[in-house]
């Protein structure tokens, strides 16, 4: 039997940690990758709350690339509270890997290798020099203003200049102040002519822009041809995986958003073979760009509309279904905890259909478990199923956990309320409760039941709840 490890929530990389049933899903994803008629480049959103197993997906579609799909992997999130834009370090994380010697090696295959050196009549070692140089020459742009001379010929259209580009060169400059660069921004996202623009700057101001937004059309243009000539024209295909985009501010996963339509949509016409897999809550990124960008009720409509022009095929990942959970429970419990065996349909019936919530419940339960054997307090059947119940309440229902650890009664009233004996004391407040969750009406109708004796009651809940509670408080 594959272990999977406990007391942790890493992703999982290895299909044979698959206790969830989702190697079924990536198949399915995999097999949208390896489809010899895609129109690229591509992009899909794998959407899911957190804690629904988005990396996990991400990393399992990523280990069963085929030798002619190059995979990068860009986690948005390691790379959100650095100084440098977003989506810049989207680029140079690109950039790193075309660099990396096993990359190359992957890159510049036997077949693929022949195929360039007959079209560029070089030799292996210079065609690896020639490239690494190109690599330099793209960090370079997207630092510098400078232009290479060996682009002679290269004029920059204000016209035509991407709106990225200028976006980005207004972070980039320092000379332009961000008042200046904010009513810039307003005024680009009004659809004022950028070549307008430049009449609010003064003339060391518009030359340092204009020098910057060059510099990255012209970062533009040369990454085009190196994607085209190494991977495309190869019959190769790049695809890269973006994860934990929804951790960032809005303005950032914006940033990257961008960059994928604007640095990858072909120049000339000609398509780059490039398949995007984005990882992300499409509900934490729509709710933030209207947040961070005050737009009103109808804002969310244009949210959603501005991702589906990005991502053209999403696909949301289903919630764990109760036989899925009560699968992997009893795996997990034979495997950690057999003393919880019993206690795994209490679980699939009333946490929250999601991997992080499950692990959780089964973490904390077990850490009790042992914290109660060593304090020799009771671990029958019965009290551990009881143990099981506050827990699932703690870990997928956190207000009505609150308000039990404030009056340990409401419990006992829940569970009288799910099987239709409240008392008129709480029955408004149980009634709203139980309507919200149903699964936890659900679960709270399993057996066993608390003691009939209302004091008896009390005590067992205060003393599972203390139990909870210094956990909580020496792990904080």
């Amino acid at each position: 039997m594959v272990l999977v490890p406990t007391f942790g929530d890493n992703p999982i990389t290895d299909a044979g940690h698959d206790w969830l049933g989702r190697t079924a899903i990536c198949a399915v994803l995999t097999d949208l990758l390896h489809r010899e008629s895609l129109d690229l480049p591509l992009t899909i959103g794998v959407y899911g709350d957190w804690g629904s197993g988005k990396t996990s997906i991400l990393q399992l579609v990523r280990a069963q690339l085929h030798s002619q799909e190059l995979g990068i992997w860009f986690n948005a999130w390691a790379y959100a509270q650095q100084q440098d834009a977003l989506w810049r370090a989207l680029l140079l994380t690109i950039i790193a890997c075309f660099r990396n010697p096993a990359f190359q090696d992957q890159l510049l295959n036997q077949r693929t290798l022949e195929a360039l050196l007959a079209d560029t009549q070089l030799d292996a070692p210079t065609l690896r020099k020639k490239l690494n140089e190109q690599l330099t020459r793209l960090e370079t742009s997207l630092y510098r203003s400078k232009v290479y001379r060996q682009h002679e010929g290269f004029e920059l259209n204000m016209q035509t200049a991407t709106l990225l580009a200028v976006r980005a060169a207004l972070r980039m400059v320092p000379a332009v102040g961000s008042e200046l660069a904010k009513t810039l921004e307003n005024a680009l996202a009004e659809g004022q002519d950028v070549k307008d623009l430049f009449s609010l700057l003064n003339v060391r101001e518009r030359e340092e822009l204009r020098e910057h937004v060059q510099s990255i059309e012209q970062f533009k243009a040369e990454f085009q041809q190196l994607i085209h000539r190494f991977v495309t024209t190869t019959g190769r295909r790049l695809v890269i995986f973006i994860d934990d985009l929804d951790r960032c501010l809005p303005e950032q996963a914006i940033s990257v958003l961008e960059s994928i339509k604007i640095f990858f949509d072909s120049i000339d016409g000609s398509p780059l073979n490039c398949i995007f897999v984005l990882g992300m809550d499409r509900r934490v990124v729509e709710e933030g760009m209207r947040i961070r960008y005050g737009v009103s009720g109808e804002a969310t409509v244009n949210a959603r509309s501005y991702l589906d022009k990005i991502i053209q095929i999403p696909f949301s990942i289903p919630p764990l279904s109760r036989e899925q959970i009560e699968h992997f429970a009893a795996r997990w419990c034979a495997t950690h905890q057999p003393a919880l065996s019993h206690c795994t349909a209490l679980i699939a019936t009333g946490v929250a259909a999601n991997p992080r919530s499950v692990k959780r419940t089964l973490n904390i339960l077990a850490l009790l478990h042992d914290l109660r054997k060593v304090a020799q307090q009771d671990i029958s059947p019965d009290t551990l199923s009881i143990l099981t119940k506050v827990v699932v309440i703690q870990t997928s229902y956190d207000d009505v956990y609150h308000q039990i650890a404030q009056n340990a009664d409401l419990l006992r009233h829940l569970e009288l309320a799910s099987h239709a004996a409240a008392g008129t004391s709480y029955a408004e407040v149980t009634s709203n409760i139980l309507q919200r969750y149903p699964r936890l009406s659900e679960m709270l109708r399993l057996m066993p039941r608390l003691p009939s004796n209302p004091e008896k009651a009390r005590h067992l809940i205060d003393d599972l709840l203390y139990g909870l509670l210094t956990q909580s408080f020496t792990t904080a």
